[in-house]
């Protein structure tokens, strides 16, 4: 049964016990974006988990003025004699856990990611969410037909219920959308594709490499510097099968809220 591969909850426990360490001492968050403010809601929300301070490098300073209780690494150690230090970046996070290691500074006690994979979408899933709708779930798991996506899905999940990443060590694929190994993947002349995130046109080059043409390939891309080298690519290479727009995929036609540029001007299709 799918349940039986879930974590417990004395596992979603050790969770809690870990953040709840970190209460030891004061917490400050290495950045001041919008994803270290999601992540110190979510901290918040969940498990109580108070921000102390905040820091950016202090050429930035300038730049968060406006924010209260941002300051710089100095000043950070200025105000606490011993601190832990959560990332607050959603890109490479793990080479900015290097770095503040680097400085090997006596005063940090610990450095923590939690990376946005495991809680920025759906961050409301928990054990009763799932035993509540575990019929639903079931069927997701009986629709996978190959073992590596079962375990993928299920992997998923146990490291979204505790925020551990080691639950989805060695559930890669490669290449990702048209394995070798899986028949029901491999394309041909008579298929019709819908690609629902075109990005660049990436998935489109993978299907290429394996046949000359399909019969149809509708490409969905929102973004507009995405769908604009997709657009770029299709006239270069004269590609007359592929039909791209410049919209998102959704359960019904609607108008929603999308993160266009690396500031995350909010605008809207």
């Amino acid at each position: 049964m799918f349940t039986e591969l879930l974590v417990t909850q004395d596992d979603c426990f050790k969770t809690v016990e870990s953040i709840n360490k970190l209460k030891k001492f004061p917490i400050v968050i290495y950045g001041a974006g919008e994803h270290a403010l999601s992540l110190a809601q979510f901290l918040q929300r969940h498990f109580s988990l108070t921000i102390d301070a905040s820091f950016v490098d202090a050429e930035y300073l300038s730049n968060v003025h406006a924010v209260s209780n941002v300051m710089s690494f100095a000043k950070i150690k200025q105000k606490f004699n011993t601190f832990n230090i959560i990332i607050g970046f959603d890109s490479n996070p793990w080479l900015i856990k290097e770095k503040i290691v680097k400085l090997n500074c006596k005063q940090v006690n610990s450095v923590h990611i939690y990376d946005h994979s495991l809680w920025k979408v759906f961050d409301s899933l928990n054990l009763t969410y799932m035993r509540k709708n575990q019929g639903k779930f079931q069927q997701v798991y009986d629709f996978f037909h190959d073992e590596l996506s079962k375990k993928t899905f299920i992997g998923y999940i146990n490291a979204k219920l505790t925020l551990e990443l080691s639950y989805l060590r060695g559930l890669q694929s490669s290449p990702q959308y048209f394995p070798d190994d899986i028949s029901i993947f491999s394309p041909c002349s008579s298929d019709i594709f819908v690609d629902g995130g075109a990005y660049n046109g990436d998935t489109l080059r993978v299907l290429l490499s394996k046949i000359t043409k399909c019969r149809k390939y509708y490409a969905f891309e929102p973004d507009k510097q995405n769908y604009n080298q997709l657009a770029d690519f299709l006239h270069k290479n004269n590609i007359q099968f592929v039909d791209a727009f410049q919209r998102g995929l959704w359960s019904c036609d609607d108008t929603l809220y999308f993160r266009e540029d690396l500031w995350y001007n909010i605008c809207y299709y």
